[in-house]
């Protein structure tokens, strides 16, 4: 006799659909009127490359583990209705007990797969079946863009891609999260929404998915992407007043911990929170993300006559753990450390570098309380009370002025008494706005001679950058001024 699925409503060997995996019960088992039972495990969803597994059991009437009059056989019909497995047998592994193992390759056909296994006992052929998912089509997602940043709308650009060798309908979701490690659907999502697409084999689906974010900060827009039993996920991190954001991290802390926790910056700079104990009232993340410098400075301009140093603003952030309620005031003093590479001075006057907050509320840039500077171990500290944006500032360097020239040297006139002639000293300021007479000439002060007054002049400019006040000490015209400049004003010595 024939037994079937129960609850599946399919004759052995009929195609499934997913309805019927739905609605099948867990375990397959069918009756022989001797009162024995046959059971066959339900194995439920796999992907390629991976191995489907059957495990059948014979009890008899007493529920005693009994062999059945020949090893059982296998059928493994496909979902395009091609059959696989044809009549193999079962491994036996103790009385009563039969297994059987079949291997998927790289590419097989996705959807639902039967399983129909025939068992003799007591000379009835008995045969039970499994409804099963080949999971043939892998999506790829990867959120290209936050197009638009901007509250109370946030939009992502995403691309879903169908890796598999067949159609498949996918179920996607996307959501707006506080922390990077909290998942969509969970229930505690700043907005959630879901949608359904059929993607064909190889096809890229662009789509923007936008949702509603009505507070700013740092905040994940992520997308999860469903496929059997499996997910592919993507997420990116975005500010919602519209800056970019190319890193961030955070620490987590009790109320009663303290701790220091640094960013690295790609340009050799380290801002560090020192973060002591009892300065909140709950257990908090603290965040430092760095921020692109161009966005944050066209919507909060530098403070008057300061130049930010490095390429990077930093926003700094706590929110408790519990409800992520932003921390707007500290019970004790944050302190935050600066350590900066001296390749970012450029002309910046180092001595006069401070850290600067922008409480973004109208107030502008703020030198941080109880500052100091360490200009040999490139080290800036100061306190706060408050998270908001930061960056380091300072003055350019002040410009000396160019010197006068000096007089050209004369002879002497003789005298009597034994006076002789004295020629002139070299001028203790270099001629530095007397433009050469000719070209490729090293008289810098124009007194048509190449002398030391000249060599002093060169010197006075040696490895500066251009422009130059005397536009005639770069004799090779190569914008420096240096060793060339040198041999070419020691070669029209004395001429």
């Amino acid at each position: 006799m024939t037994r079937t699925l129960t609850g599946a409503g399919l004759d052995s060997g009929s195609l499934a659909t997913q309805s019927y995996i739905d609605t099948a019960t867990s375990t397959l088992s069918a009756k022989i009127q001797s009162g024995s039972t046959v059971t066959l495990s339900d194995f439920g969803a796999t992907t390629p490359n991976t191995a489907y597994k059957a495990k059948l059991q014979v009890l008899n009437q007493a529920t005693v583990p009994t062999d059945a009059d020949s090893l059982p056989t296998v059928v493994i019909t496909d979902s395009a209705g091609t059959v696989q497995v044809n009549g193999s047998v079962m491994t036996k592994d103790s009385n009563g007990t039969y297994s059987f193992s079949y291997s998927l390759g790289g590419n097989p056909v996705g959807g639902v797969w039967e399983t129909v296994v025939s068992v003799v006992i007591n000379g009835q052929t008995v045969r039970v079946n499994d409804y099963w998912e080949v999971a043939s089509a892998p999506a790829q997602v990867i959120v290209n863009s936050i197009t638009d940043h901007t509250i109370p709308s946030i939009t992502a650009n995403v691309t879903i891609t169908n890796e598999g060798s067949s159609a498949f309908e996918y179920h996607y979701e996307w959501c707006v999260v506080k922390e990077q490690n909290n998942p969509c659907g969970d229930g505690d999502d700043i907005d959630y929404a879901s949608a359904a697409k059929f993607i064909q084999p190889g096809e890229d689906f662009i789509t923007d998915l936008s949702l509603t974010l009505n507070q700013e900060g740092i905040f994940y827009f992520k997308v999860a992407v469903t496929w059997g039993t499996k997910k592919s996920f993507a997420s990116s991190q975005f500010d919602a007043r519209g800056f970019t954001v190319s890193g961030d991290t955070f620490v987590r802390l009790e109320t009663n911990e303290a701790t220091s926790s640094p960013f690295v910056t790609d340009e050799g700079s380290t801002i560090t929170q020192g973060i002591p104990d009892g300065a909140t009232n709950e257990a908090s993340n603290f965040h430092i993300s760095r921020l692109s410098k161009t966005d944050v400075l066209a919507s909060f301009a530098a403070p008057s006559g300061k130049t930010a140093l490095g390429s990077y603003i930093f926003g700094l952030r706590a929110s408790t753990v519990a409800s992520g309620t932003t921390i707007t005031l500290f019970n004790k003093p944050i302190t935050v450390t600066f350590e900066y590479d001296e390749s970012l001075l450029g002309g910046l006057d180092e001595s006069a570098l401070q850290i600067y907050h922008n409480l973004e509320n109208g107030s502008g840039w703020i030198a941080l309380d109880n500052q100091s500077i360490n200009t040999t171990s490139n080290i800036i500290t100061g306190q706060t009370m408050r998270f908001s944006l930061f960056g380091v500032f300072g003055s350019e360097v002040a410009q000396s002025p160019s010197p006068s020239p000096s007089p050209a040297p004369s002879s002497g006139g003789g005298g009597g008494g034994g006076g002789g002639g004295s020629g002139a000293a070299a001028p203790s300021q270099p001629a530095a706005v007397i433009t050469s007479k000719a070209e490729n000439s090293a008289d810098f002060n124009g007194d048509n001679k190449v002398n030391s007054v000249d060599f002093s002049i060169l010197l006075f400019f040696w490895k500066t950058s251009p422009p130059f006040a005397n536009p005639g000490v770069d004799i090779n015209k190569d914008g420096k001024v240096d060793s060339v400049d040198f041999s070419i004003l020691l070669y029209h010595w004395n001429k």
